[in-house]
């Protein structure tokens, strides 16, 4: 009787064990998305400027920030796309085409498209007074 009620009594327990999700079971289908952050400089005296990092690989589904640095000299700035040949709009990964930002205010990239892949150049351009703009253009590459 003794032995019936201990092998009961475990088979209770490793079913009630089965039966309670792990904490860490929760996330299990969950798609682990990465964030980014791209500095960029643009100076008005040059009229141009760079980015940290230069060229960014990413994953589907990354969350890319573009912020001035301290340096910067610009009152806002905007990023598209780079354009393929002329006029003809270039290649992006995420449905927003524009991003802006200024001092303090970083742009952010979050809704990439499901089909993303490859390799992806567009444009930073910063305002500057009384003048035309500081521009630059870097590379995001986006891996599966």
């Amino acid at each position: 009787m003794i032995r019936r009620l201990a092998v009961l009594s475990s088979l209770a327990l490793a079913a009630m064990a089965f039966a309670l999700p792990p904490a860490d079971r929760a996330d299990e289908g969950a798609v682990r998305r990465a964030s980014h952050t791209i500095t960029i400089t643009l100076k008005c005296e040059t009229r141009d400027g760079f980015a940290s990092p230069d060229t960014l690989r990413i994953k589907q589904g990354d969350t890319v920030y573009i912020e001035l640095s301290p340096d910067s000299d610009v009152s806002n700035f905007v990023v598209t796309p780079k354009p393929r040949i002329g006029i003809l709009p270039g290649a992006w990964p995420y449905r927003t085409r524009q991003l802006t930002g200024g001092p303090g205010n970083r742009a952010a990239a979050a809704d990439m498209k499901p089909n993303a892949e490859g390799h992806y150049r567009y444009n930073a351009q910063g305002a500057c007074p009384g003048g035309p703009p500081a521009k630059f253009d870097p590379d995001i590459i986006v891996e599966l």
